[in-house]
């Protein structure tokens, strides 16, 4: 390990070039034929095909969609989530919570 981090800029080289001639597949079949770990980087259409991604359907003002689920699972329940809220359906009740911070704050000081 010691000599490897000592030629560092050279090894980098090495595996760079060699990884540049491989398209994804080959490389990760080499990898594995080599018995080596990896870890690959995926485009977010990758993500979306997976054979593990969990998805949920979610209500939007303009229909429903469906989306990548949260990755949490409880009891083997089917998730559930709240809908997308309109534009602005939230506006005066934040407004609302702001103001009586805003006041909460002035008392105090």
């Amino acid at each position: 390990n010691m000599e490897r981090l000592g030629h560092r800029e050279q090894l980098d080289e090495i595996v760079e070039r060699r990884f540049s001639e491989l398209s994804s597949h080959e490389a990760m079949q080499e990898l594995e034929a080599a018995g080596l770990a990896y870890g690959r980087l995926n485009e977010v259409a990758d993500i979306s095909r997976h054979p593990h991604v969990r998805r949920v359907e979610v209500g939007t003002p303009e229909g429903t969609v469906e989306t990548i689920a949260p990755a949490a699972i409880f009891n083997s329940e089917r998730l559930s989530l709240r809908p997308v809220p309109a534009l602005g359906a939230h506006t005066e009740a934040v407004r609302e919570e702001v103001r009586a911070g805003l006041g909460a704050n002035a008392a105090s000081a």
